[in-house]
């Protein structure tokens, strides 16, 4: 296929060129780019099917959003490739570029003397610079067949108009007799789809019938205009082919659409999954933090217990301390208790007093 330009860019500028991609398409220039066709195709394959599209295409275009990308290794083959025909007299058309956030100081020297743009309004002048003689053509039979058709319309009318005076009182008759022949289907002479015999327009090409189109055993009274139907079957033909094609763009298009949307469907799901591992991590740490509350009103509780039984013992000890008769206290008296051969002296007052500080000391390490 021959391609009238050729868009030349890295991988990590294709959201930018398919932009540019299909703005010449609309404007009816056959575009060649790269992830449109050779996305699954190996390495080998790729570089013979590039070489092949640079052959084939009149003009490149080459894009880049950073200036290490002008220079990377396969944008640099293409542009390089291109530039070294049109030196060796292989290649007619032109070399532009369009540029997104690339300094002028960035852009190698080779590529200055080519037609610039930016990527903010390439849409307002590049149209002019990638023309190619095949597109003008299409353009002007695009215009002929347009012109044709409006032809074949305007005598269709007037074809219409002229039979419809002529065999105005003659069609009951006529209809009366194909009744009795059992005639009642015909051929469109222009789509050859079968129809009717009372139908005035052929429901798939809507061509206006006379009384005897599409008869065939009427052949010999059949009003001549060979030249008119050759002209409407070749309107007919032009205008499915490009229907076609619009249909299979709009299902390209379509695909892609799916396609994105299943990889939207596939990170909603992935952002899900992770949801769902937060809120099972959120609901066992929620558990954890309620066995320890639990844990700690059941410290608290043996706490009360504890400090409750050292109080009562804290009273019997000073219930004790203060059963002392006050002459002990004043003047502790000594006992005497024998130990072997030695003789301790004990006083009452500092046995009260040890009771006391084995309490306080108790009651310290519990708490």
């Amino acid at each position: 296929m021959d391609y009238d330009i050729f868009i030349s860019c890295k991988s990590e500028d294709y959201k930018y060129a398919e932009e540019i991609y299909y703005f010449l398409v609309e404007n009816g220039l056959n575009t060649f780019l790269a992830p449109m066709e050779l996305r699954l195709l190996g390495e080998s394959e790729y570089r013979k099917a590039i070489t092949s599209a640079l052959e084939s295409t009149y003009h490149l275009l080459l894009f880049a959003s950073n200036p290490e990308y002008i220079n990377s290794s396969w944008v640099y083959y293409e542009w390089d490739l291109f530039i070294n025909a049109k030196l060796s007299g292989f290649k007619t058309g032109q070399l532009v570029t369009v540029w997104k956030d690339v300094p002028v100081k960035d852009i190698p020297m080779v590529l200055c003397k080519y037609e610039s743009f930016n990527m903010e309004d390439y849409k307002q002048r590049l149209l002019p610079y990638v023309e190619t003689p095949a597109h003008q053509e299409r353009v002007r039979e695009a215009k002929e067949i347009a012109n044709a058709r409006e032809q074949v319309f305007a005598i269709a009318e007037e074809l219409k108009g002229k039979i419809g005076g002529i065999l105005s009182n003659d069609i009951p008759k006529l209809n009366e007799a194909l009744g009795k022949a059992k005639i009642t289907r015909r051929v469109c002479p222009v789509c050859g789809c079968e129809i009717a015999i009372s139908d005035k327009f052929c429901r798939e090409c809507s061509w206006i019938l006379s009384p005897f189109d599409g008869i065939t055993e009427l052949a010999d009274i059949m009003f001549d205009a060979s030249d008119l139907l050759k002209t409407a079957q070749s309107v007919y033909k032009t205008n499915k082919f490009h229907n076609e094609k619009a249909l299979n763009d709009s299902r390209c298009k379509i695909g892609k659409l799916e396609q994105r949307c299943r990889c939207l469907e596939e990170e909603i799901d992935s952002k899900d999954v992770e949801l769902n591992q937060l809120q099972l991590f959120l609901n066992k740490r929620e558990e954890e933090i309620r066995s320890l509350q639990r844990r700690i009103e059941e410290l608290e509780m043996v706490h009360a217990i504890e400090v409750g039984k050292l109080s009562q013992e804290l009273v019997v000890a000073r219930g004790q301390i203060n059963s002392t008769s006050p002459e002990l206290q004043e003047k502790p008296s000594e006992t005497i208790e024998e130990t072997g051969t030695e003789i301790i002296p004990t006083d009452r007052s500092v046995q009260n007093d040890d009771l006391f500080d084995r309490i306080t000391k108790k009651m310290q390490k519990k708490f």
